[in-house]
């Protein structure tokens, strides 16, 4: 029995919400959609019309300067240095702020360049697929999305008062 299938029955026998099946690197479990139409219509306009999950990931925390490559999906599988290693889902009013940030308009700043990142947001259909990603780092101010409708300069405030919110930052 390997480690996480152990910690898996562990937590399950515990009567905690965790699988019990090592996760998978390029799929969530599915979900039953838990987002109102309020939200799924606003992430179907930002490109994600098959989206019921989204997910927010710290990642490369144990690099000090992480390369720009090391996003959330690398070669097809999920970064293997994030935290939650099963991602912190986010409910109506965060998956709300995230798009507000964005989607709705662009906030003008000064980037460095550096793109180191740090933290990122993972959508996902029911079935489990991993639909599209945008990872961020905060110190340069920039972003990269695989895939959407996002404003070309986001609210870096609003995403960092998200990520601070569920306890990644």
């Amino acid at each position: 029995m390997n480690r996480r299938h152990l910690l898996g029955v562990i937590f399950t026998a515990g009567g905690m919400s965790c699988q019990s099946r090592p996760h998978s690197d390029t799929e969530a479990e599915a979900l039953p959609q838990s987002l109102s139409t309020a939200t799924v219509a606003p992430l179907a306009q930002a490109g994600f019309p098959e989206c019921t999950r989204v997910t927010a990931y710290a990642i490369n925390r144990s690099t000090k300067l992480p390369s720009p490559n090391k996003v959330l999906v690398i070669d097809g599988a999920l970064n293997p240095d994030r935290t939650p290693w099963q991602g912190r889902t986010l409910n109506d009013g965060e998956v709300q702020a995230f798009l507000g940030a964005t989607t709705v308009k662009d906030f003008p700043s000064m980037p460095m360049h550096c793109f180191f990142p740090r933290h990122a947001i993972a959508f996902y259909a029911t079935d489990g697929r991993l639909l599209g990603h945008y990872t961020i780092c905060f110190s340069c101010q920039g972003y990269r999305a695989s895939h959407g409708e996002f404003v070309t300069s986001p609210d870096y405030s609003a995403l960092k008062n998200l990520f601070r919110q569920v306890h990644l930052l």
